[in-house]
């Protein structure tokens, strides 16, 4: 071969080289284009996701977990009424016994007392009393006056003053016929005095084996029919609900001697 063709060649060999060369850079660039491209085109469709399809998804768990919520809620509130149908909401009273299920000694009033009396004076043809605020206050006065100061008696050991004195003052020293009831009943008695099982209420004070109809004066005053106004006091010395010591006292007035 003459040198002016290996010169020809060894030229054509050169430009051959970078022309490959170039091609190759260029194939480089362009894939690196492409990469961005693609790169750019994932992450507009990761921002469009986000803004769009995941507030979906997300919201839909939302609605779902909100209507497993209300199902149960439902079904609770369903097991409750069913509760309410056996089992019949009783009265609460506007003082201790609101935390009792039912009726208690702190659930004894003057209304009570005095329902309890006209009907033990029915059943014997006597006609029934009416309620007096002022023998009410007595009564209370008289109650509160033995408490305090520690006595179990119609008269104060240390003033000498009478249960029914304190009646004629409340009753603004009107002539009359006065009397005066009283009963105290110990927790540790509570058992056999009580007449309804566990508790103790206005025929335990009346009825029971230590109530006021098992002691004759007792029940003639109760069943004396001159009396037509009476009014009942109630308190305690230890307060332990049915197992304290409490004190009841009623007060009689008729207006004829």
């Amino acid at each position: 071969m003459d040198k002016s063709y290996h010169i020809c060649y060894n030229d054509a060999m050169k430009k051959g080289g970078k022309k490959e060369k170039n091609d190759t850079m260029v194939t480089r660039k362009k894939c690196l284009i492409d990469v961005a491209i693609v790169g750019v085109v994932c992450f507009f469709i990761g921002f469009l996701f986000c803004h769009t399809a995941y507030p979906i998804l997300y919201h839909n768990k939302l609605e779902s977990d909100r209507k497993n919520t209300e199902a149960t809620l439902d079904y609770k509130i369903q097991e409750l009424r069913d509760l309410q149908g056996r089992t019949p909401v009783k009265n609460q009273s506007q003082n201790k016994s609101a935390s009792h299920s039912k009726h208690t000694v702190y659930d004894i009033t003057p209304e009570t007392m005095l329902a309890e009396v006209n009907k033990i004076r029915a059943e014997h043809g006597v006609a029934p009393m009416q309620l007096s605020p002022a023998l009410n206050k007595s009564a209370q006065e008289k109650c509160e006056d033995m408490v305090t100061n520690n006595y179990y008696n119609h008269k104060n050991p240390t003033t000498g003053q009478q249960g029914y004195e304190i009646a004629i003052k409340t009753m603004g020293g009107i002539r009359g016929y006065y009397g005066e009831n009283m009963n105290v009943i110990h927790g540790s008695d509570k058992g056999a005095a009580d007449v309804n099982g566990d508790r103790l209420d206005e025929r335990t004070v009346f009825s029971g084996t230590y109530g006021w109809m098992k002691s004759e004066p007792h029940a003639k005053a109760i069943l004396d029919s001159r009396y037509t106004l009476t009014g009942f006091g109630k308190c305690t010395k230890n307060d332990h609900d049915e197992w304290g010591d409490w004190y009841f006292i009623e007060h009689f007035y008729s207006p004829n001697l």
